[in-house]
């Protein structure tokens, strides 16, 4: 059950997505403690239908057929790890033969100063870096000698004059290493810092709760990024929504706050390993596949319209000021987590 909502961050649904994010492969080297991958999910909670990837013609024909339906601008390539395709500089090619932007979502471990150089002209990066300490990014990401390969992949983008962006993920295990870590993704070359609180959702639903950082523990970290950000003009961005209701993001004035675009036309609509269609990263939920069915019929899916126009019950009360700002939080997460469409945000759950 919920309520309806009807406001601005809405009215523009009936128009269409450019930006679009290829879960390139399944496959990854890493074993991120954090990862919400939805093929992770403990049982059977993401049901793709397949395990293959599409073939580089597949991808082709499919970015061609994107660019007939949407007016698509951008292409963010992830996984898994990308870099494990090993026909990835052809699906680079050919994207900016589209003369589409590009943006590429790696852990940084398998770059090379070769690669990097061959996507200097028009190709953005984002890599993670958990801390300072190497000890400390390892753990987390479940990868011995981690941290050395992104500090390094750090320098050679750099010194290649390519834009990235530095992504922390907050948990209980790094949180406090968060303004140290900003200095050094700054001190790097990073563009800007992307600070994303653990969502819940994919291999994380079976961790320790111990994981998770709590309101104190992002309160402390925005303070943080909110003092580097005015002092040395860094940018910031915190893309994983925290709800107001739990921590007074209205301190934080130099913290740009992403909060979910309700699968319309500001979205990100995800296609997966084997073209099939999701309103996001975090969203279980299969709408169709890219193959064979129109984009527009998908973006116009019963589930897609609910979505945006329905928010949890719990919210009712919520004061305006924080309900049209919030949008019920991540809906998409309490979809992996309790498996309930439009539900209340666990993040929400666990700290009331």
């Amino acid at each position: 059950m919920g309520i309806s909502i009807s406001d601005g961050s809405v009215k523009d649904s009936g128009l269409l997505p450019s930006t679009f994010v290829f879960e390139l492969t399944r496959r990854c080297n890493n074993e991120c403690l954090y990862c919400y991958n939805v093929w992770r999910a403990p049982g059977a909670l993401y049901h793709s239908g397949s395990d293959d990837e599409m073939t580089l013609d597949e991808l082709r024909e499919v970015i061609i057929k994107l660019q007939a339906e949407t007016p698509v601008e951008r292409i963010a390539l992830s996984g898994g790890e990308p870099l494990l395709r090993k026909d990835l500089p052809e699906i680079i090619e050919f994207i900016q033969s589209r003369n589409i932007d590009l943006l590429l979502l790696t852990n940084g471990t398998l770059l090379t100063p070769e690669f990097i150089e061959s996507t200097s002209k028009g190709v953005t990066y984002e890599l993670p870096l958990l801390s300072t300490r190497r000890e400390i990014h390892d753990r987390i990401v479940g990868h011995p000698g981690a941290w050395d390969a992104v500090v390094e992949a750090f320098l050679d983008i750099h010194a290649t004059g390519i834009p990235f962006s530095a992504v922390f993920v907050a948990t209980a295990f790094n949180w406090q290493e968060l303004h140290a870590t900003a200095l050094m993704a700054m001190m790097s070359g990073a563009s800007e810092l992307l600070y994303k609180r653990v969502n819940m959702g994919g291999a994380n639903l079976s961790a320790d709760k111990g994981l998770f950082v709590t309101p104190s523990m992002i309160a402390s970290n925005l303070e943080a990024l909110d003092a580097v950000s005015e002092q040395y003009g860094f940018r910031v961005r915190a893309d994983v929504v925290i709800e107001p209701c739990v921590v007074d993001i209205r301190r934080y004035k130099h913290v740009h706050f992403g909060f979910c675009p309700l699968a319309g036309s500001h979205s990100a609509f995800v296609i997966d390993p084997c073209g099939n269609v999701r309103i996001c990263e975090h969203s279980p939920k299969i709408l169709g596949n890219i193959k064979r069915d129109s984009f527009r019929e998908m973006y116009h899916h019963p589930y897609a319209q609910d979505f945006r126009s329905v928010l949890p019950v719990e919210c009712i009360d919520c004061p305006d000021e924080f309900l049209h700002l919030c949008r019920g939080g991540c809906k998409a997460a309490a979809a992996q987590s309790c498996g309930v469409d439009n539900g209340l945000d666990p993040f929400i759950k666990m700290n009331r």
